[in-house]
């Protein structure tokens, strides 16, 4: 999956998520210095230059993701993730608003916040740049 642009989310929770699977990559991949060779990316080449694209998000949590504790499966692994750009996230977990719940303790239903209970797990490349011929990429 690549992000060619500007201020893109390629996987939002905005509310509630009763089971949450997201895979890009069921095993880590090697590290590698070779650009295109993440599952996830966001930048593209162009004549050997490195294009990198800003203010992307890949996995935002604004809302509640039920987990693992309440008998439900949640994860995220998206292993693998190359970034290319400024003020790019990886993961994002909405901080909360405070209005969880009415003065009786019923809910709101308006959790807007990154509440998750499950697995996390994420392996990426942040940065990278061009020095002569040779490619580097910042770990």
């Amino acid at each position: 999956m690549a992000v060619v642009g500007d201020e893109n989310v390629v996987y939002n929770n905005y509310g509630y998520a009763h089971k949450l699977t997201i895979e890009n990559g069921k095993t880590p991949m090697a590290t590698t210095a070779l650009a295109g060779s993440g599952r996830i990316i966001i930048g593209a080449w162009n004549n050997g230059n490195v294009l990198g694209y800003n203010k992307n998000i890949i996995f935002a949590n604004q809302g509640y993701v039920q987990g693992s504790a309440t008998a439900h499966d949640s994860s995220v692994k998206l292993n693998h993730i190359e970034v290319a750009g400024d003020e790019n996230t990886i993961a994002y977990f909405a901080k909360g608003n405070g209005q969880y719940s009415t003065n009786n303790w019923l809910s709101t239903n308006n959790p807007n916040v990154g509440f998750f209970d499950g697995n996390v797990e994420l392996q990426g490349v942040i940065g990278k740049i061009w020095i002569t011929q040779w490619y580097y990429t910042f770990w």
